[in-house]
């Protein structure tokens, strides 16, 4: 349950009243929500509305300004006593940015450099991996080397103990005593617990059952079995109940299903010995094909053969796919003679309706064979309106030929004639780029009619900074 009193029902979307906002701030939250039947969240976001509405802003210093980017927005904000968002403002509006500082290395940082891993050193100076990696490259001290030498009492006891022991005891990775011991050509230790398979045990196997191998080695049935499985070895008298002759008669007498529970077999076991004694099931689920069923598939619909053949249509789509026979009344039916002579006689979408295709299929063969849109047929360039590509704006161009922009812009392209009505931003005068950096960007740029990211970019690319 909820430690949360029940405040009564809530309102949601009131507005407030006259006495409401004079008792905020004056009773607690709690209370006061309890009072007027309000959220206690909307009950403290407007308590804090109220303390940043009356609260009146402070004017920045020049001595608060030019810290501004010398350090984090945070930092400043904790030494200023101002909130994070007004520091960042600030900072924007001045175009100033952040300029990240670097700490100093001691004479005691660099005399740990290689006496310990980067990590470790980065950890412990509160530094970065790549800052100590770059100042001990610069130093040209080498890496820590963390690699421990065998000694001769540790070879001795490779072999003794199992790998995960010896390498707890010598206080080592499992990976290295098992590299070790390879190398050294020296068999494992058999660890407790795990048996391993001796010749004579791997002799039994096939001969006995696995019942009778497991319970003589005193081993799990599957661990028998799997290791014989894994051997490739096949039992010599396996284990099988012979089917007697009441059992054959009650094959094909009902379904497999029930045959297989009423006898304790599997299904797999009745369907195979029924169709190895060549014995008929008239009870199957699934009935045989006829062929006149089979003559059906593909001349009407699917839905139509499985109601005249009491199918389903799911069965009717699968063994019709079996078949290789095309469905009808697809989309991606073969085009044939007749209908691709039809193409650009009539709209699209009137031969699509007449052949039973979609107009997006008529339309993509139609463009595929380079066959004209009946409907809106293609305009080709006389000689007077490709004169007239680059005399104006593509735009002018467009709008006196009657053409799309697109299509002028492309044809412009392909004949290579160059637009010299593009329009392209004013070039930067030597007065301009002077100015850059000592006056704030926004009046700049609301002087020389650019925008604000252009002046902001301008300056960052020539690496000026704000007076």
């Amino acid at each position: 349950m909820s430690s949360e009193p029940n405040l009564g029902p809530q309102r949601f979307g009131v507005a407030w009243t006259e006495e409401e906002k004079r008792l905020l701030g004056v009773l607690p939250d709690r209370a006061f929500a309890r009072r007027f039947h309000r959220t206690l969240a909307a009950v403290k976001a407007r308590r804090y509305l109220n303390q940043r509405k009356h609260r009146s802003p402070r004017r920045w210093s020049r001595q608060e300004e030019r810290r501004l980017g010398t350090t984090t927005d945070a930092e400043l904000a904790r030494l200023f006593l101002r909130e994070l968002s007004d520091v960042r403002n600030r900072r924007e509006q001045l175009g100033i940015s952040v300029l990240p500082q670097r700490r100093g290395w001691t004479v005691e940082e660099e005399s740990l450099l290689g006496t310990m891993s980067d990590r470790e050193l980065a950890l412990r100076l509160n530094r970065s991996r790549s800052s100590v990696q770059i100042h001990r490259w610069s130093a040209s001290i080498p890496p820590h080397d963390r690699k421990r030498y065998w000694n001769e009492s540790e070879v001795r006891l490779i072999g003794k103990l199992p790998d995960k022991k010896l390498a707890k005891r010598l206080g080592r990775s499992r990976t290295s005593v098992r590299g070790k011991r390879s190398a050294l050509g020296i068999r494992a230790r058999q660890p407790e617990g795990k048996k391993y398979w001796k010749l004579e045990h791997l002799k039994m196997l096939g001969k006995f059952s696995d019942e009778e191998v497991a319970r003589r080695l005193r081993r799990s049935l599957l661990s028998v079995r799997s290791r014989r499985s894994a051997m490739g070895i096949r039992l010599e008298n396996p284990k099988t109940n012979q089917w007697t002759k009441a059992e054959i008669t009650l094959l094909g007498t009902m379904s497999d299903g029930e045959a297989a529970w009423k006898l304790g077999r599997s299904y797999v076991a009745i369907q195979s010995t029924r169709n190895r004694l060549k014995i008929s099931n008239p009870h199957l689920l699934c009935r045989p094909w006829s062929k006149a069923e089979l003559n059906l598939l593909g001349t009407p619909s699917d839905a139509e053969v499985a109601r005249r053949i009491g199918r389903s249509a799911k069965a009717v789509a699968t063994r019709r796919r079996m078949s290789g026979i095309p469905d009808p009344r697809s989309y991606n039916r073969r085009w044939t003679e007749d209908e691709r002579a039809q193409l650009g006689n009539v709209p699209d979408c009137i031969l699509a309706k007449r052949l039973g295709r979609s107009f997006y299929g008529v339309r993509a063969m139609r463009v595929r064979l380079r066959i004209p849109d009946p409907v809106r047929p293609k305009k080709k360039w006389s000689e007077a309106e490709i004169r007239l590509l680059g005399t104006a704006p593509d735009s002018v161009v467009a709008r006196n030929l009657g053409r799309n922009l697109r299509m002028v812009i492309r044809k412009r392209l392909a004949m290579d004639i160059a637009n010299r009505f593009t329009p392209r931003a004013p070039t930067w005068t030597r007065e301009q780029l002077a100015m850059l950096g000592k006056q704030p960007d926004a009046e700049l740029a609301q002087k020389w009619g650019r925008t604000l990211l252009a002046v902001t970019m301008k300056r960052r690319q020539l690496r000026i900074r704000m007076n």
